[in-house]
Parts: structure tokens; sequence; C-alpha cells
């Protein structure tokens, strides 16, 4: 499962300069979490960067707001 699409959705909800600035870093940070995993433990990774991407998205808007 890549990361890619998933990470790049997910940092829309990011303010525009905080994309700019990480959005490499992210993607590259959640496809190397998502390595090496298979099955329920690929899901649960995925999930994980998941909900650490949405959290990171309310706590930089709350910052920029």
């Amino acid at each position: 499962m890549k990361a890619s699409p998933l990470a790049r959705l997910i940092l829309r909800l990011y303010p525009r300069d905080f994309r700019e600035r990480f959005e490499l870093e992210v993607v590259t940070s959640m496809e190397r979490e998502l390595e090496g995993h298979r099955g329920v433990g690929l899901v649960w990774a995925w999930l994980r960067g998941t909900a650490d991407l949405l959290q990171g998205a309310v706590r930089e808007r709350n910052r920029v707001w």
C-alpha cells in the first residue's frame, strides 16, 4: 500500500506554507514507516500514520488560527 496519494490528500488539510515546506518529507516518512509491513501489520501502520497526519493537521491549523 503506497502512502503518497493518501498522505498528499491529508496534507491538503495543513496550511499551505506547511505543505510547501514539508510535503516531501512527510510523504517519504510515511512510506518508510509502511515498508516491511505486511497484512494486518501494514493496515495498523497505515492507520497510525493516517491518525498522526490528521492530528498534525489539527495542531497546525490551531497554531495558525
